[in-house]
């Protein structure tokens, strides 16, 4: 037969090993893109009902501990505040976002000693701080944007590896006409 020979003929070439590689490369950027997208959309619906939820008040921000070594690392609050009967309650390492950490401190003092948070008044569950909703919305919407970024690239991956395949197969069809069995 004229024309590629397969990997296993003598004096072949590997030809499958493009598509083969591209086409999983492919899958696996999609379904990165997959979890991501519903880590994401799950984040941001969980950011969502948290921050709906419970009482409102001020609460005095008793420490704050940021980590300065890294870019992204979260903030800590320990946080009191009277509650709508009157108790004193306290909510020991309530994590932030590394912006409003930032936005919280200059140096070493805080710019403010108080912050606006969303609690239960049954004393089930966490407390929310209403400021730090719109940082952790845009981190969770931006994973999922990068999901479905994913999906995209690992869609067109596939696409091209198998245009890619459709091209080798059509080349593997080209045979010489006297070993067809046809006469001039």
């Amino acid at each position: 037969m004229w024309g590629l020979k397969r990997w296993s003929e003598p004096g072949g070439v590997p030809l499958g090993r493009g598509p083969w590689f591209l086409a999983s490369a492919a899958r696996g950027i999609v379904q990165l893109g997959v979890l991501l997208v519903i880590f994401g959309l799950g984040t941001t619906v969980y950011v969502l009902l948290t921050a709906q939820r419970g009482v409102e008040t001020l609460a005095t921000i008793e420490t704050a501990q940021y980590q300065t070594s890294g870019f992204a690392s979260p903030g800590v609050l320990d946080l009191s505040w009277r509650d709508s009967l009157g108790t004193q309650r306290t909510e020991y390492g309530v994590k932030i976002s590394p912006q409003l950490a930032r936005k919280l401190r200059i140096g070493r003092q805080l710019t403010r000693s108080m912050i606006r948070i969303r609690y239960l008044p049954g004393g089930d569950g966490g407390v929310t701080v209403i400021e730090d909703v719109p940082e952790r919305f845009n981190g969770a919407a931006m994973i999922a944007l990068v999901g479905f970024s994913g999906i995209s690239l690992g869609s067109l991956m596939m696409l091209l590896s198998m245009l890619w395949d459709g091209a080798r197969t059509k080349t593997r069809a080209i045979v010489r006409p006297e070993q067809s069995g046809a006469t001039p």
